[in-house]
Formats: C-alpha cells, structure tokens, sequence
C-alpha cells in the first residue's frame, strides 16, 4: 500500500510537471502564429528573396558612384545628369544673389567652372556632388548675412579630381596649407571652400555667427580683412566739424573679407577604426 502510494504521488507530480511544460508550448505556438509576417516557409523564402534583391540594388547603386570604366553607358549618364544637376545648382544661387542684392560676377559659377561645359568623370561624381551639397548650405550661411559683393568662390580640389588644362578650370580652385587643415589621416577628412566678399564689420560678424550655429561642422581655417575703399569715412575740414555733432562724418567702413572654411567629415572606416 506505501509503495503505490508514494508512486501515484511521483506519477501525479511528474503529469503536473508536463502539464505546465505543455501549457508553456502552447502559448509560445500561439505567440508565433500571431506574429507578422507568420513564420511560414512561404514567408522564409520571400524575405530571403528580399534580402537578395536589396544587396543587388545596393550593387548598383555602388556600381554608379564608382563607373563601370572609361566609355560606359552609366558612366556616361551619370555625368549628364550631375552636369545639369550643376547648371541648375549655379542658376539657382545666381537667384538667391539678385534676390538678396548681392552683386556678382556675370560668370560665376561658386567653386564650379571646371564644369561650366562638361560633366564629371566616374570617380569623381560622388566627390562633386558632396562639395555641391556643402556648397549650398555655406552660400546659403553668407547670402542671409547680406554682403554687399560676391567677388569670388573657391572649392578646394578633390584628389580624385584630374588637374584640367585651362584657366576656368583653376581659378576657382583652391589649395589649402596642408598645416592649417584639419585632415587626421584615417579618422578625419575634409573640404575647404573660400569666399571673398566685401561689406561692413556686421556682415562679416554674421556670417560667422552663422557657421558657428549651425548643424554641420564647420571650421574657419583663416579670416582676411583689408578695406575696400569703397563707403569709407573720408575726413571733413577742421570747420565741419561742429560741437553739435562732432562725428557727423563718420560711417561704417567697406572691407574686403577673405573666409577659408573647412567642412569635416568621418573618414572611411574611421568609426571602426576608433575604439
């Protein structure tokens, strides 16, 4: 009698113990049937196709940025498309001047002019089509700040650009001091860009100010001042100068400012590359 008492109790514990294990399964089956999509081997074989299509696509695109060589049909017409990209680009900081009555020069072309008549290589369209994105963000910076004149835009050239022949093709570039750059190599890259404006001190003050505040990481590399010659004070005789209003003759003077900016950026690699 004890012994079949203790092995119905062990028998009783023991089915309880499964009954538990059971009810676990059951709501872990129903959790997974409810889920979205449902774990299916239809579903499996759908994502997997996914997961092929977008690594082909990221192929392409990779594809593009890069060229497929010299004379190939994508090359050829990605560096038609960032060409008029490039047109309409300059047409439209040409608007925001006018509309900001800031002067410029009839042919200028922010940074640009190596492309005033063809597009890009391969290799380098990723480059120009990042210095063009920085560029109008940074004219954007110095339009608000109302300059009186827009004498020039320099973009500094990238490595992977090829030095071009012919004297649109240099006189907008630019060539930074490599001990003024900010350039970590492995951890830091950047671009340079320089403007040369003319205005009073508040224009200059506000174009900074602006660098300064915004989101992009901007680095003002060097700041050249020299008067311009033009609105400036010009002292009066001895007798105009009245006890009432002694600076009377006084104005803000017109300078010609010359900014160098750097834009930074991680280099490839850097974030694994870093501890």
């Amino acid at each position: 009698m004890g012994l079949e008492g203790w092995v119905l109790r062990n028998s009783q514990r023991t089915a309880a113990r499964e009954l538990k294990a059971w009810g676990r399964l059951k709501q872990e089956r129903e959790w997974l049937a409810h889920q979205v999509p449902a774990l299916t081997t239809a579903n499996q074989a759908a994502v997997a196709a996914e997961v092929v299509a977008g690594a082909n696509r990221r192929d392409q695109l990779r594809q593009r940025l890069e060229g497929d060589g010299p004379g190939s049909t994508t090359t050829v017409a990605e560096s038609t498309d960032t060409f008029f990209g490039l047109v309409e680009f300059v047409g439209k900081l040409r608007a925001q001047a006018t509309q900001a009555e800031v002067k410029l020069k009839s042919d200028e072309c922010f940074g640009f002019a190596s492309y005033a008549h063809t597009g890009p290589v391969a290799g380098q369209i990723a480059t120009i089509l990042r210095q063009r994105e920085a560029m109008d963000y940074l004219m954007d910076q110095l339009l608000e700040s109302r300059p009186d004149a827009l004498l020039s835009v320099r973009r500094e050239r990238a490595p992977s650009e090829v030095q071009l022949d012919g004297k649109d093709r240099v006189a907008d570039t630019l060539e930074l001091n490599p001990r003024l750059s900010i350039r970590m190599p492995g951890r830091v890259e950047a671009d340079a860009y320089q403007f040369e404006f003319t205005g009073d001190t508040a224009v200059l003050r506000a174009f900074l100010n602006r660098l300064a505040t915004g989101s992009p990481p901007v680095v003002v590399r060097s700041v050249q001042v020299e008067p311009s010659g033009v609105g400036g004070p010009t002292a009066p005789p001895a007798t105009a100068m009245t006890a009432a209003d002694p600076l009377s003759w006084a104005h803000p003077r017109r300078s010609k400012f010359d900014v160098t900016v750097e834009l930074a950026r991680p280099a490839e690699g850097a974030a694994k590359a870093v501890p």
